[in-house]
C-alpha cells in the first residue's frame, strides 16, 4: 500500500487519504509489469540464456504482452550499447546477448507470424550461426497449444532459405512434438540431415542415445517417415553429407544408421536401394552424389537386387557423373547374364563416354561378352566403334585390336558399323582397320599455319598520388582502402598536416577516431599498420594519453618485410610523442612501383640539413632501398655536398651503386611441412608429398642495422604473423624483387585460411626491377599452372616485353611443381599454349627446352596423349621461332618404331630442331 500525508500532496495540508481500491491494483499490477520487465532485461543482459528462459517461462498473459512490447526497442537501444563498450569481454558477449533476446521474443510474442518475423531479423543474427539452445526455445513455448506450434514449425519451415537457416531445428523439434507432418520443403531435409543423433527428444535416455549412435536415433525418431524418402529427392542432403567415408564407418554417421536400420528391418532395403538409383538417375553433380554412392556400395546391394532393376543400371552409364556410373558397371558385370539387348545398350553407353577409364571398362566387358558369346558379334559392332572417337590414342589403339580380334564374327551388317566409323580414328589407325573392313581413313592433320602476332607493348609505371593536404579530404580517407600504396600516402600526408596543420587535423581526427580501436592501448603489440596508425591519430587528439611503450613484435614472431615495415611506423610514433617529428618522409615513393626519384631523395636531404632536422634510421633506409638501380649522377653529387650523417649515408649508397645482389634461392623440402590441400572427392590432393618452400638470401652486410635484418636469415615460419602484408613488400624492395620473391615463396603453395601470393603480388613484381631468377620464375609458374591462368599470362607477356622475362629458370620450376606438386601438366600447357599465341613464341620455347626432359615418356614407357599434347605444341612452337638444337629425349622418341600421333608429332619436332 501506497501512504501518503497531507504535506505530500499538491494542495498542501488535509488528512491523510488512500487512493480508490481500483488504482491500487492497477498501480500493483503495473509495477508486477515492470518488475517481470527487469527481471528479463537484467537475463537478457547477462548473457544466460537459462536465466533468459527461466525469467520468460513464469510470465502470465499480461506480462508476456507487457515484455513483447518492449524489445524491439530494447532491441535498438542495447545494440549500440553492446558494440560501442571499451570492454573486450562485452562484445564478445554480444552475439550470446542476442540470442537472449531471440529466446525472450519467441517466448512473449503473442502470433506464430511475428515470433518467426522476430526470429528472422537481421540484426538478430550474429555474426555466425551458433548452436540454437533448442530445449530452452521449447520451454519457453510449453504453453502454447500444438495447434498453434504446428503453424510455428510450419512458418519457420517456409522463411528458411538453405539447410544451414538456425530456425530450422526449433522447427523440427516441434514437428516431433505435435506430431505434425512437416511440409515438402528441401531445406527441412538437409537440416534433418545435418542434426546430431543425440537431437533425438523422444530417447528415455540421452546416453543410451549417444551409445547406440544414429541408428538408435533415428529408429526412435516420429519424422522417420516422413523424411526418410525426401533424402533422395531433396537438394542439398547430398553436399550436407558428403563428407562421410565408407571406409570409416562412424556410429553417428548416416552411413552406419541406414545400413544398421535395413540389417534390423526397420528400413526396408529396397526403399534405400530405390532412393539411391532414383537420386542417380535424376543427375546432379560428383560432389552432390557421393554420399549416396557410398550408401548404395555400403548396402552391398545382391545379384538378385541388382537384377531387379537392372533397367535402371543401365540408364545411368551414358549420362551419370564417371564414379557413378563405374559403380553401375560393376555390378552389371557380375551378374551372371544379362539380356542381348540390354548387354549391348549398356556397353553402348559406357563406350560413349569420354572418360578414358569408363571407355576402357567398356573394353573389357565387351572383350569378356565376345569371348562368352556365341555366332556373331554385329550386336556389339555400333558399341565398338564409338571406342574409335575415344581422345586417348590408347584407348583408340585397343579398340582397333579387338576389332581385328574378331573380325570373322562380323557380317555385313556390323562390319558396315565399323566401316562407317574408321575416319574417327587417327590415320595409322585407320589404316588397319580400313584394310579388314574398308572406308575412308582421315586425312594426315596439316601442320599449324598460324603465324603469332607481335609482344604487346609493356605498360608505363604509373606515378604515386601526389600529397593532398586538405584535413576534410584526408580524413575521409582514413581506413577507406587496404592498398599499400593508399596506406603509404596516409602515413606521408599525416606526418605534413602534423606540421603544417595540426589544429585542423585534430578537428578531423576528432570524428572518425570517436570509441574507435577502443582496447588499442590494452594490447602488448601492435602487429597490424592501421594499429600504428590509430595510435598517431589519437596521440594527435590526446598527446601524452598512451605511455610510451615498446610494441613491436619479437622478430622471430613476424616475416622480415614485415617488421622492417612496423620499425618505420613505431619510429614515427615515437617522433610524434617525443615531439620531433620531421615535416615530411623521406621514405614516401615516387612511383607506383615503390621507386623513388634520386634527385626527390636528394631534394628531401637538403630541406632537412636547412631545417636542422636528423632523419629517422627507419626512414632514411626504406629510402635508400626505393632508390632505383641506376642513379642520376646529379643527385649523386648533391648528396655528396651535404654534412648531414643522412647526406653522406645516401651519397655513399648512389656511389657505390646501392645495395649489391644478395644471393638468392629457394630449397624445395617436405621437412615440417603442411599436408596438401584435399581435392574434391575427399582424397589427399597432393599424391607425391607435400612440401614446403624454404627461402634463402644470403646478403653482404651494409652496416644498416635495419636493410641488414632484412636481408637476414629467412625463417619459412613465424609463429605470428607470418606473411603479413604481403602485398606491401613489393614496394619495399622495389629495386630487388628476386629478393621480395624469394620471401613470398613460403606463402605460395598451401593459401587456405592463411596469407597467399595472389596475381597482384605477381604483377607487382613485374613491375619492379632488378633482376629476375628462380624464385620469380617459380611465382609465374604457380600462376600459369592454374586452371584459369590468365593473369599469369599477362604476367608472363609483361615480362617477356621488356626483356627480363627468366624464361629458362620458368621451365625448370614449372617442372618442379608439376612433379612435386598437385598442379597438372595439361593447365601448364594451355597457359603457354596462349602465351604463344599472343606473342611469347621465342619465350616459350626456352619455357619448353626445360619442360620436355620431365614432360615426355622416359625409355619403355608408352607415350599417352598428354605426350601427344606436349609433342604437338612444342612442334608448332618451334616451328614458330625458328629453334635448333637437338634435344636427346625427343631424338630418342622420333627415333622408335611406329606410327602414333606422340611419334610422328616427335618426329616433326626432331625435323625442326635439326633443320639446317
Amino acid at each position: 500500500m501506497i501512504v501518503t500525508t497531507g504535506h505530500d500532496l499538491p494542495g498542501g495540508g488535509g488528512p491523510a487519504q488512500e487512493p480508490p481500491a481500483g488504482a491500487l491494483r492497477g498501480l500493483s499490477a503495473g509495477a508486477d509489469r515492470a518488475d517481470a520487465w527487469e527481471r528479463v532485461r537484467e537475463a537478457i543482459d547477462s548473457a544466460d540464456l537459462g536465466r533468459v528462459a527461466d525469467a520468460v517461462a513464469v510470465l502470465d498473459g499480461r506480462e508476456r504482452k507487457d515484455v513483447a512490447a518492449r524489445l524491439p526497442d530494447y532491441l535498438e537501444v542495447a545494440a549500440e550499447t553492446w558494440h560501442g563498450g571499451d570492454d573486450p569481454d562485452t562484445w564478445w558477449d554480444t552475439g550470446s546477448r542476442l540470442d537472449a533476446l531471440r529466446l525472450a521474443g519467441a517466448g512473449t510474442l503473442g502470433g506464430a507470424a511475428a515470433v518467426v518475423t522476430w526470429l528472422n531479423r537481421r540484426d538478430l543474427q550474429g555474426w555466425w550461426p551458433p548452436d540454437e539452445p533448442v530445449d530452452l526455445f521449447l520451454r519457453v513455448l510449453a504453453s502454447r497449444p500444438d495447434a498453434w506450434l504446428a503453424d510455428l514449425a510450419t512458418r519457420l519451415t517456409l522463411r528458411a532459405r538453405n539447410g544451414r537457416n538456425r530456425n530450422l531445428p526449433l522447427a523440427l523439434a516441434l514437428f516431433r512434438r505435435t506430431a505434425t507432418t512437416p511440409p515438402r520443403y528441401d531445406p527441412l531435409v538437409v537440416a534433418w540431415a545435418a542434426e546430431p543423433p543425440t537431437g533425438d527428444r523422444h530417447a528415455e535416455s540421452p546416453s543410451r542415445t549417444r551409445a547406440q549412435g544414429r541408428a538408435y536415433a533415428l529408429s526412435r525418431d516420429p519424422l522417420l517417415g516422413h523424411l526418410l524418402p525426401r533424402l533422395f529427392e531433396a537438394e542439398g542432403v547430398g553436399r550436407q553429407l558428403r563428407a562421410e567415408r565408407a571406409d570409416r564407418l562412424d556410429e553417428s554417421g548416416w552411413l552406419h544408421g541406414l545400413r544398421t536400420l535395413a540389417a534390423q528391418g526397420v528400413v526396408a532395403r529396397a526403399v534405400l536401394l530405390d532412393g539411391c538409383l532414383g537420386r542417380f538417375l535424376r543427375g546432379g553433380a560428383a560432389t552432390d552424389l557421393r554420399f549416396f554412392a557410398r550408401l548404395h556400395e555400403v548396402l552391398a546391394p545382391t545379384a538378385g537386387e541388382v537384377r531387379a532393376r537392372a533397367r535402371d543400371y543401365v540408364r545411368l552409364l551414358p549420362v551419370a557423373p564417371g564414379p557413378v556410373a563405374e559403380l553401375a558397371a560393376s555390378h552389371l558385370r557380375r551378374l551372371p547374364a544379362l539380356e542381348p539387348a540390354e548387354l549391348a545398350e549398356a556397353l553402348h553407353g559406357l563406350l560413349f563416354r569420354a572418360e578414358r577409364k569408363l571407355v576402357s571398362a567398356g573394353l573389357s566387358w565387351l572383350d569378356q561378352a565376345a569371348r562368352e558369346a556365341r555366332g556373331h558379334l554385329d550386336d556389339l559392332a555400333p558399341a565398338l566403334a564409338l571406342a574409335f572417337a575415344c581422345d586417348s590414342y590408347d584407348v583408340q589403339g585397343r579398340a582397333v585390336r579387338l576389332t581385328l580380334k574378331y573380325t570373322a564374327r562380323f557380317t555385313p551388317r556390323g562390319a558396315e558399323a565399323i566401316r562407317e566409323a574408321v575416319g574417327l580414328l587417327p590415320p595409322d589407325l585407320g589404316e588397319a582397320v580400313a584394310a579388314a573392313f574398308g572406308g575412308d581413313v582421315a586425312p594426315e592433320a596439316e601442320p599449324d599455319e598460324f603465324t603469332p602476332p607481335p609482344l604487346p607493348a609493356p605498360p608505363a609505371a604509373e606515378p604515386f598520388p601526389a600529397p593532398d593536404l586538405d584535413p576534410a579530404r584526408f580524413v575521409d580517407r582514413l581506413f577507406d582502402s587496404f592498398d599499400w600504396q593508399s596506406r603509404e600516402r596516409w602515413l606521408a600526408d599525416f606526418v605534413r598536416l602534423a606540421a603544417t596543420d595540426r589544429p585542423g587535423l585534430r578537428d578531423g581526427l576528432a570524428g572518425p577516431m570517436n570509441g574507435a580501436f577502443p582496447s588499442l592501448h590494452h594490447q602488448p603489440q601492435w602487429l597490424r599498420v592501421d594499429d600504428w596508425l590509430a595510435a598517431m591519430a589519437k596521440e594527435i587528439l590526446t598527446p601524452g594519453a598512451d605511455p610510451p611503450a615498446h610494441r613491436l613484435p619479437c622478430p622471430s614472431h613476424v616475416s622480415p618485410p614485415h617488421l622492417f615495415l612496423l620499425r618505420r611506423l613505431a619510429e614515427a610514433h615515437a617522433a610524434l610523442e617525443a615531439g620531433t617529428l620531421p615535416p615530411y618522409l623521406l621514405a614516401t615513393p615516387t612511383s607506383a612501383t615503390g621507386h623513388l626519384d634520386p634527385a626527390e631523395l636528394a631534394t628531401r636531404l637538403e630541406g632537412y640539413q636547412r631545417a636542422g632536422i636528423e632523419a629517422m634510421p627507419a626512414d632514411l633506409q626504406q629510402a635508400l632501398l626505393r632508390l632505383p638501380r641506376a642513379t642520376d649522377p646529379s643527385a649523386t653529387a648533391r648528396c655528396a655536398r651535404l654534412i648531414s650523417p643522412a647526406g653522406r649515408t645516401a651519397a655513399r649508397w648512389m656511389s657505390e651503386g646501392g645495395l649489391p645482389d644478395p644471393v638468392v634461392g629457394v630449397r624445395w623440402t617436405t621437412e615440417g611441412a603442411q599436408g596438401s590441400p584435399a581435392d574434391d572427392m575427399g582424397s589427399p590432393a597432393g599424391s607425391r608429398g607435400a612440401v614446403r618452400l624454404v627461402p634463402e638470401v644470403k646478403a653482404v652486410p651494409t652496416g644498416l642495422a635495419f636493410i641488414d635484418e632484412l636481408l637476414g636469415e629467412t625463417p619459412a615460419y613465424r609463429a605470428d604473423e607470418h606473411g603479413g602484408y604481403l602485398g606491401w613488400w613489393p614496394g619495399i624492395l622495389p629495386s630487388h624483387r628476386e629478393v621480395v620473391a624469394a620471401q613470398l615463396t613460403p606463402h605460395l603453395l598451401y593459401q587456405w585460411n592463411r596469407p597467399g601470393v595472389y596475381p597482384a603480388h605477381l604483377h607487382a613484381l613485374a613491375a619492379a626491377g632488378g633482376p629476375a631468377g628462380a624464385a620469380v620464375a617459380l611465382l609465374l609458374g604457380y600462376h600459369l599452372a592454374q586452371a584459369h591462368p590468365d593473369e599469369g599470362v599477362g604476367v608472363l607477356l609483361r615480362m617477356a616485353a621488356r626483356g627480363d622475362l627468366p624464361a629458362a629458370d620458368l621451365g625448370d620450376q614449372l617442372a618442379l611443381l608439376v612433379t612435386r606438386t598437385w598442379l597438372r601438366p595439361a593447365d601448364v600447357l594451355n597457359a603457354l599454349d596462349r602465351a604463344a599465341r599472343r606473342g611469347a613464341y621465342q619465350q616459350v620455347w626456352t619455357v619448353l627446352a626445360g619442360l620436355l626432359p620431365v614432360l615426355l615418356p622416359g625409355e619403355g614407357e608408352r607415350a599417352t596423349s598428354a605426350h601427344t599434347r606436349v609433342l604437338a605444341l612444342a612442334a608448332d612452337v618451334a616451328r614458330w621461332s625458328g629453334a635448333r638444337g637437338s634435344l636427346p629425349r625427343v631424338a630418342e622418341l622420333a627415333s622408335r618404331k611406329g606410327s602414333t600421333v606422340a611419334l610422328r608429332h616427335a618426329r616433326r619436332l626432331h625435323a625442326c630442331l635439326t633443320a639446317p
